[in-house]
Order: structure tokens, then sequence, then C-alpha cells
């Protein structure tokens, strides 16, 4: 399903085949993906407490905190 709307990517939105936008947005979305996975690791290596909460709301961080 991804690789066929990055194959389509002119289509949906509707420009040329040939504008550098066909690909440049799809691009765009997979280093933004691998950066959050990359960040993701960092946080759970290094917090592992803070990486316990992502998630939980602002509750579950105040809490933690005695607030």
């Amino acid at each position: 399903m991804v690789w066929l709307a990055v194959t389509n990517f002119a289509a949906l939105l509707n420009v040329p085949e040939s504008d550098p936008l066909t690909w440049i947005l799809p691009s765009v979305y997979g280093v933004a993906a691998v950066i959050g996975v990359i960040w993701a690791f960092i946080l759970r290596a290094g917090q592992p407490a803070v990486y316990s909460l992502v998630g939980m709301g602002a509750k579950a961080a105040t809490a933690q905190d005695g607030i």
C-alpha cells in the first residue's frame, strides 16, 4: 500500500510526473520517520523513565513529578 502511494504520489498531488514535488514530499516523510525512530531509541536508552511515560498523557507525567 505504501509503495503504491509513493509511486502514484504525482496523481495524489495532481502534479505532472516531471515535477520535483513528486519525489521531494515522499522523501521528507521518509526522513521524518527515520529521525523519529532514531529519537525514540535515543530517548529509550538515555531516559527510560521519560520513555515509559510517552503516550500516557499529562497526568502521568505530572504524577511522576509529584505535582
